[in-house]
């Protein structure tokens, strides 16, 4: 009997075609990945937006005042953005009971109510 007749090799053998497979499959949704996103900034838009308006000011498309004009509005937004408090919860009301008036005695009434 040799090795390659054993079962721990054929399973060893199926365990590598499975590995190569995955690497070639993750390989290939990179590249579609690559290819549909381009090279997009991975930090957001406004990232984007800040190096395409230094490149306009390099270019003289946009002078230096309009650019640090731009540059404290994106900052003040981004900044209001973080100090937003998130909203208060929606307050609780009593049940209200058929005559619309809480504690009327409805099927909502809880104990203690009069009805």
């Amino acid at each position: 009997m040799t090795i390659a007749n054993t079962p721990v090799s054929s399973v060893l053998l199926w365990v590598g075609v499975l590995i190569a497979v995955i690497l070639v499959g993750s390989l290939g949704v990179f590249a579609l990945r690559r290819s549909v996103l381009g090279d997009a900034p991975a930090s957001g838009d406004d990232a984007g937006l800040m190096d395409q308006m230094r490149r306009m000011v390099e270019r003289g498309e946009m002078t230096q005042d309009e650019y640090d004009k731009a540059r404290r509005t994106i900052a003040e937004k981004a900044r209001a953005g973080f100090d937003a408090r998130p909203p208060a919860p929606p307050s609780v009301r009593p049940p209200r009971g058929p005559g619309g008036d809480p504690g009327s005695g409805g099927p909502d009434a809880g104990p203690g109510t009069t009805p």
